[in-house]
């Protein structure tokens, strides 16, 4: 009954159904072939560990700045929601 009173498809239903599955199967993927990419950091800092031990400082600004990106953006389509 709730179906029959929105304003959506059966065919919007059904690519919010395939964006979720697309979604979940492209995480899996990605954590799944990220693996091998994982076995490879120990062999890494071990033949280079000051080179290692100077990249780690980047990486974590770089992550820093991405998480304060992400936040700041969806605290604004929040804020814009709410405004809706």
């Amino acid at each position: 009954m709730t179906a029959a009173a929105s304003n959506h498809t059966i065919s919007t239903h059904a690519g919010s159904l395939e964006g979720v599955i697309k979604k979940g199967f492209n995480l899996v993927t990605r954590k799944l072939f990220s693996v091998p990419k994982l076995m490879l950091i120990p062999a890494i800092i071990a033949r280079q560990p000051m080179l290692s031990l100077g990249v780690l400082p980047v990486f974590l600004a770089v992550d820093a700045a991405k998480c304060s990106f992400v936040a700041h953006v969806t605290t604004n389509i929040e804020e814009f929601e709410q405004l809706r």
